[in-house]
């Protein structure tokens, strides 16, 4: 199901994207100026994990993207603390790594092989991914 996409509020009035990156360009794509849009006061660590949840649902995601994401989400979680209000249970004694495998269906390993990733130059990661680029235009 698609949802609208998600912003929050800047201190300049403006607003910042948060979730549906790909709907915006695809709207700019066919001439929409405008499109709908939930509004939403997040700091920081609540903001990233909303992204990077909305994107990793995508279908085929590459090795270094996930591996970024998942690193990305983990620092956030990690900056919330033991807040509770974005989670469904207390974090209380769980490592961020635990919550995160419990989330996304992968193991705690492969969570860290995923972030190991991130600490190789990109030529390397280019080869992981197979040399695939998904940064093609529609336009």
């Amino acid at each position: 199901m698609l949802f609208p996409a998600m912003v929050r509020p800047k201190a300049n009035g403006r607003y910042e994207l948060i979730s549906g990156h790909r709907r915006k360009r695809a709207s700019e794509c066919v001439g929409k100026d405008t499109m709908q849009c939930f509004v939403k006061d997040l700091d920081d660590a609540e903001a990233v994990i909303i992204m990077v949840d909305s994107n990793i649902q995508r279908t085929h995601i590459p090795p270094s993207e996930k591996a970024f994401a998942y690193k990305m989400k983990l620092d956030a979680m990690n900056i919330q603390g033991k807040r509770t209000d974005l989670t469904s249970a207390p974090l209380g004694q769980k490592l961020s790594r635990q919550i995160l495998s419990e989330q996304t269906g992968e193991s705690q390993t492969q969570i860290q092989r995923y972030i190991r990733l991130t600490f190789l130059v990109p030529e390397l990661l280019e080869l992981v991914d197979g040399g695939q680029n998904e940064n093609a235009t529609c336009c």
